[in-house]
């Protein structure tokens, strides 16, 4: 209900409460016994969607932390090997196959915290463009953006930079972005003729 009202505070707080009962109350007391609760068939799917939530927020530490809590045997499942698998995608760069994997969520709940975690990307993604490139061609900043169109990249464009420090010109995207110091760019190809001489120098080693 919290993620069809669209209400992130709630959901956090019912999958804290939620979880209280999977993990304190997985056994109760009966007739001076105890006595195992049957678990609940939508388990797997909550816990799934808090680690989505917290991917989308960009909090990692609290998505190990969480799924380090989870029992080995859920981690099988297709509600957990969900998230786990864009982690994954999002430690190797592999954005692409994070957008591709919005067509292969295990619920349609999932679509909410994956539409979030797509934007969460993208901003991570142009926080990087802005700071390591003084422009890009339209077609390659549609490209590294993840976006299908080139109206969908100035709609991005327009809601993400109100002050107009991008801006499209001759088929372009240019930074004007006061923290680009094209003096101080990293001299890559002497660091990567060095990283190649430091590797060959290591297989000779082993």
């Amino acid at each position: 209900m919290s993620i069809k009202a669209r209400e992130i505070s709630s959901f956090e707080r019912h999958v804290a409460k939620a979880k209280t009962l999977y993990n304190d109350y997985s056994t109760i007391p009966s007739d001076g016994r105890l006595v195992s609760m049957p678990k609940s068939e939508r388990q797997n799917l909550i816990l799934g969607l808090n680690l989505l939530f917290l991917l989308s927020q960009n909090r990692m530490a609290e998505f190990h932390t969480e799924l380090e809590l989870i029992p080995l045997e859920m981690h099988t499942t297709i509600f957990i090997k969900h998230p786990v698998r864009l982690e994954q995608y999002l430690m190797e760069g592999s954005f692409n196959k994070v957008v591709a994997a919005q067509r292969e969520v295990p619920a349609d709940s999932y679509h909410f915290f994956m539409d979030i975690l797509i934007e969460t990307v993208r901003d991570e993604i142009a926080d990087c463009c802005e700071r390591a490139y003084p422009q890009l061609f339209l077609k390659d900043a549609q490209s590294m953006l993840m976006c299908s169109s080139a109206a969908q990249l100035e709609s991005y464009i327009n809601a993400r930079d109100p002050e107009r420090v991008w801006s499209m010109q001759s088929g372009k995207v240019v930074f004007n972005s006061p923290e680009f110091d094209s003096s101080s760019q990293v001299p890559s190809e002497q660091l990567i003729v060095r990283t190649l001489e430091y590797a060959k120098e290591l297989e000779r080693i082993v």
